[in-house]
């Protein structure tokens, strides 16, 4: 079970995707591109984030992935339909609210930006909203397809980039959450 699973697949923007490993990926490219579309959205369902998302579109590219990355042949990828985003947000989330953002991305650019958009920050509260309390810290990156709000991909929240979020609203929100929890057991 993937975490994706707990949640509507209407927020993802890649809810037409699946997994794969990387050696699979290499034999059938033609196939999942009959399926997927010529250009296929790669990246590793790893938190040890060998490689940022990218786009395959030919065996080439799956030989420089190999080169250039800690890929092996069994290494467990998510794969779907390459699509456009406008604009691409990050979202801090701590004790379940939307405590800090950044924008990253720009059609497909980088962007760094203090910028917000209300629809994706929304998106990123329902989110917190629908997950468990024990779960609640998280990082939810969310992006404009179409100038719809969709969910690219949640994360760790210690090991995601800050950009140009507000470091100490994040930082305070933890240490709340800290204290409050830990005060129990005194």
């Amino acid at each position: 079970m993937h975490y994706t699973s707990k949640y509507d697949p209407s927020y993802f923007l890649n809810s037409d995707g699946f997994f794969v490993t990387y050696s699979w990926l290499c034999k059938n490219l033609s196939y999942y591109q009959s399926i997927l579309g010529n250009k296929i959205f790669v990246r590793p369902n790893s938190p040890k984030k060998l490689f940022t998302g990218l786009v395959i579109e030919n065996e080439e590219d799956l030989n420089i992935l190999f080169k250039t990355s800690s890929v092996v042949g069994t290494t467990l990828l998510f794969i779907s339909s390459a699509k456009h985003l406008s604009k691409e947000i990050r979202y801090f989330i701590v004790d379940g609210k939307v405590v800090a953002h950044s924008q990253y991305h720009s059609d497909h650019e980088i962007f760094i930006s203090e910028d917000d958009n209300l629809e994706c920050r929304e998106l990123a509260q329902k989110m917190a909203d629908d997950t468990e309390a024990f779960n609640n810290t998280f990082v939810c990156d969310v992006g404009l397809h179409d100038g719809v709000p969709k969910v690219v991909e949640l994360n760790c929240i210690n090991t995601s980039g800050w950009y140009l979020a507000n470091v100490y609203d994040i930082m305070s929100a933890l240490n709340t959450k800290i204290i409050n929890e830990f005060s129990n057991y005194e």
